[in-house]
C-alpha cells in the first residue's frame, strides 16, 4: 500500500521537484526493466527435447518467468511428455526475498502432476539459504476411474560463493506399494511412457552445483541424485556445462552429461541453448 501511495503522489510531487530529485522520480515513474528469451534443445541416442523460456525483470517486481518443455522418447509408442511452469520472485524485504511457483507435467493425459511451491530466501554477502515448501497433486487414469492423490514437500538450498547444495524430500498420501504392484501387473491402463514418468516420482532429491565464473563465460559441474518413491532405486545425473557471451545481447550454453539409472544402462545426454536479452 505504501508503494501505491507513492505512485499516486508522484505526479503532483514531480511538479515541484528539484533537479536533484530526478533519480527518485525516474524510479517511481520509469522503472528499469529487462527481458530474456531462451531456447534449448537436448538429445540422446533415443530422446529429443525442446525447451523455451521467458523472464521479465524489474526493479519493482524483481522477476516473472515462464517456461515450457516437450520431449519424445523414440523407443516407446506414445512416448511424448510435456512440462510447463511459471514463477514470481520478489526481493522487497532487504536481505529477504520470497516467491511462488507452479509447474505441471503429463504424459498422454494418463498421468498429470501439478506442483505448487513457495520460497523464502535469506541473502548474505556471499551466501544464501532458501526454504521451499510445496504441494504436489497427482492424477492417475486407471481402468476403473481417475484418482487424485497428493504429496507435500520441503526443500532447502544453501549457497556459499560459487557452490550450491540442495535437498528436497516428499511425503505422499498415495499407497505407493499398491501403485507399483498395479503397474507391474498392468491393472493400470497406461502407455509405455507412463512407466518412465511414474517411476520418476521422487522420495528425495540431492544436488550439488559448482560454478567457476570467468571473464566472459562460466564453467561448472553438476550432480543430482534422485531416489524413487516407488522402489527406492537411484537415478544419478552428472554433467559439465559452459555458458558464454556471443555478443552484447546474445549468449549461449552447452552441457553434456551422463544419466545413470540404478540397475540400467547409462545414457549420455547433450543440450545446446541460446539466450537473447533486451
Amino acid at each position: 500500500m505504501r508503494r501505491l501511495g507513492w505512485l499516486l503522489l508522484a505526479p503532483a510531487l514531480a511538479a515541484n521537484a528539484a533537479p536533484e530529485d530526478d533519480e527518485l522520480f525516474d524510479y517511481l515513474l520509469a522503472p528499469e526493466t529487462s527481458s530474456t528469451l531462451t531456447g534449448q534443445i537436448g538429445f540422446s541416442s533415443d530422446t529429443q527435447s525442446l525447451a523455451i523460456g521467458y523472464a521479465y525483470d524489474s526493479d519493482r517486481i524483481d522477476r516473472i518467468s515462464v517456461n515450457a518443455n516437450r520431449s519424445d522418447d523414440s523407443r516407446r509408442a506414445n512416448g511424448d511428455a510435456t512440462q510447463w511452469g511459471a514463477n514470481w520472485d520478489s526481493r522487497y524485504f532487504g536481505d529477504w526475498s520470497g516467491g511462488v511457483g507452479f509447474s505441471a507435467w503429463e504424459s498422454v493425459d494418463t498421468l498429470k502432476v501439478r506442483d505448487y511451491v513457495v520460497s523464502l530466501t535469506w541473502w548474505g554477502p556471499q551466501y544464501s539459504l532458501q526454504l521451499k515448501p510445496g504441494y504436489r497433486q497427482i492424477t492417475l487414469d486407471t481402468r476403473r476411474d481417475s484418482r487424485s492423490e497428493h504429496a507435500v514437500s520441503l526443500g532447502a538450498t544453501a549457497r556459499l560463493r560459487d557452490l550450491t547444495i540442495g535437498y528436497t524430500g516428499y511425503d505422499y498420501s498415495i499407497d505407493l506399494d499398491r501403485l507399483e504392484a498395479a503397474i507391474r501387473n498392468r491393472r493400470i491402463r497406461v502407455p509405455a511412457s507412463f512407466l518412465d514418468l511414474i517411476f520418476s516420482l521422487e522420495k528425495r532429491r540431492f544436488s550439488v552445483d559448482y560454478r567457476v565464473p570467468l571473464r566472459q563465460s562460466d564453467i561448472g559441474l553438476r550432480f543430482d541424485r534422485s531416489v524413487s518413491a516407488l522402489d527406492s532405486q537411484r537415478l544419478d545425473w552428472i554433467s559439465g556445462y559452459v555458458g558464454f557471451d556471443i555478443s552484447e545481447r546474445w549468449d549461449g550454453t552447452f552441457e553434456i552429461g551422463r544419466s545413470a539409472p540404478e540397475g540400467d544402462e547409462a545414457v549420455a545426454v547433450a543440450t545446446v541453448g541460446v539466450g537473447y536479452h533486451w
